[in-house]
């Protein structure tokens, strides 16, 4: 390895939250083969502080840089992108402040930095940090992941690009992600969704293992769990972008990937927004011109336990 250059980037964005952070770079080994980017995004003076001693007490073994998003909070879709300008390995992941590394993390990765592939697609586990048991969230994903180990075929793999949309658990080589222009969009939610799917369209090889890389942590205060109409309207938008993307990039094959319209109704329905909000929801859709999907993207046993208000990411 080149002791001049970082193997691994990994981006972080962060924002009050140096408990979380703590935890997440005690996660990561002791190595400079690991360039570690924390982009901090409006964090209170106090946590700032916090957050230079913290860096400071852990980075005489550790690369750690630390940029901050000046003026009020951008968003980890922002910090995200300030991050990519300063990534500096050959390969790039990503993680959230509240959540870790397993312990198996470098081992598995290791063994993956010689391959042709542009990502690697690793299975996901979480946990509940109010009971510190094994969440659901990685549930969806999982199921995903293991829909195409047990028939590795192309449609499943582009079930995986379509609807695996988060950017943790996953390695991916800097220079496709270079070489193809591929950022976050800058908003409060969903913001990983255009930058997963793209960079999975880009890749000219995708690997999918069960190995287990990474651990999601479920909050109650997270965004992931937040469900308010401004929240929906904007996961709403993101999943017009990729709808259009994908109808673009896939052509005639477009209409074998399934984006089902009807879980949005069951967010809506489930959450209680009311009659003007389906009905502004369907109007819109019909405007865009764009169809309804009926197929199953996993089976049906898992499909109908899933939460809707917080596990899937239209």
């Amino acid at each position: 390895m080149d002791k001049q250059k970082p193997v691994f980037s990994i981006v972080i964005p962060h924002k009050n939250n140096v408990e979380g952070l703590e935890r997440l770079f005690l996660s990561i080994p002791e190595t400079r083969s690991y360039q570690i980017i924390v982009v901090d995004d409006g964090s209170n003076e106090e946590n700032m502080e916090r957050l230079k001693k913290l860096i400071s007490s852990v980075s005489p073994t550790r690369t750690i840089e630390l940029y901050e998003n000046l003026g009020s909070a951008k968003g980890a879709g922002a910090a995200r992108n300030t991050g990519l300008k300063h990534v500096r390995g050959e390969w790039l992941l990503f993680a959230d402040s509240d959540d870790y590394f397993t312990k198996e993390f470098e081992e598995h990765i290791l063994s993956y930095i010689d391959t042709d592939a542009d990502q690697i697609m690793f299975t996901p586990t979480s946990l509940d940090v109010a009971t510190g048991e094994l969440s659901d969230r990685h549930v969806f994903f999982q199921e995903l992941i293991q829909q195409y180990l047990d028939n590795p075929s192309q449609e499943a793999l582009d079930q995986l690009i379509v609807h695996n949309v988060t950017v943790w658990s996953k390695l991916y080589r800097v220079s496709m992600i270079i070489e193809n222009q591929i950022t976050f969009d800058e908003v409060f939610v969903s913001n990983d969704v255009m930058f997963s799917v793209k960079a999975s369209v880009a890749s000219s090889k995708i690997l999918v293992t069960d190995k287990v890389i990474y651990t999601v942590t479920r909050n109650s205060n997270s965004l992931t769990t937040n469900t308010s109409v401004t929240t929906f309207w904007t996961r709403y938008t993101v999943f017009k972008e990729r709808y259009k993307f994908l109808q673009k990039a896939y052509g005639q094959e477009f209409n074998r990937l399934n984006l089902d319209f009807f879980v949005l109704i069951r967010v809506i329905l489930s959450n209680k927004y009311g009659v003007k909000v389906l009905l502004q929801f369907l109007f819109d859709v019909k405007k865009e011109g764009m169809k309804w999907g009926l197929k199953k993207i996993v089976r049906l046993s898992n499909f109908k336990k899933l939460n809707f208000k917080t596990k899937y990411k239209f």
